[in-house]
């Protein structure tokens, strides 16, 4: 049986994916993937989603058109989707002096994703691109707020049931 998972997703032509167990919380895997433009990204999305039948909900950092490529999918699959802004998992994750500019930030969120998989990933790479870090740090970040951010999963509704 495949786990009910958390898809965390840092959004743009090169994509991090980090997939969390819903019920365990532990850190599933985790990937990066250079789509090379929007038209490709466009094209892949619904295809990724669709070969993820465990994926219940999706936390994706971003916003705008590349945003949009990811929203699109998941509606038509149903699956809960929430946008957030980098700074708003930041402010939780990393020390104010690790917020200041966005290189420092993407290197304390390696620091910090590294030390995550160290001690929860199932499976481990050797090769952490700050993408990928930075959905594993958001995925981290959604699990400590899934009833405020996917109210309908802790109820155990369907995300669509009304």
């Amino acid at each position: 049986m495949t786990a009910n998972t958390l898809l965390a997703i840092d959004a743009g032509i090169t994509c991090g994916f980090a997939f969390f167990c819903l019920e365990s919380h532990q850190l599933l895997r985790y990937r990066s993937h250079n789509y090379g433009n929007l038209v490709r990204l466009r094209r892949a999305a619904a295809s990724f989603l669709a070969d993820e039948p465990s994926v219940r909900a999706i936390i994706l950092e971003g916003g705008g058109a590349i945003a949009d490529v990811w929203v699109k999918p998941a509606r038509h699959r149903a699956i809960p989707i929430q946008l957030i802004t980098a700074e708003q998992w930041r402010a939780d994750a990393l020390l104010p002096r690790d917020q200041r500019r966005g290189y420092i930030a993407k290197k304390a969120a390696i620091t910090s994703a590294r030390q995550q998989i160290n001690d929860h990933a199932t499976k481990r790479t050797k090769a952490l691109r700050d993408d990928t870090a930075e959905a594993i740090m958001v995925g981290e970040w959604a699990l400590e707020r899934m009833s405020e951010l996917f109210p309908a999963l802790n109820e155990g509704r369907e995300p669509n049931d009304r």
